[in-house]
């Protein structure tokens, strides 16, 4: 899958309204990123862990709104 097919199906989930909650968005996420691990390059995975860091960062920032 390439990257701006990536990118098209998660403006889909997000016109559709069918975005993941960003909890759900990081468990896959990382389940992914572990099995996938071996088979990607240092750049890929520094890229893809930032990625990671930003979901997880939203799931964060959306569960202290969420208590306040």
């Amino acid at each position: 899958m390439t990257p701006e097919e990536v990118l098209k199906m998660f403006e889909r989930l997000c016109i559709d309204d069918l975005a993941l909650d960003p909890d759900d968005a990081v468990t896959e996420f990382a389940s992914w990123l572990a099995e996938s691990w071996t088979d990607l390059s240092d750049d890929d995975i520094a890229t893809l862990t930032s990625v990671g860091a930003t979901l997880f960062e939203a799931g964060l920032k959306r569960r202290i709104i969420r208590e306040l």
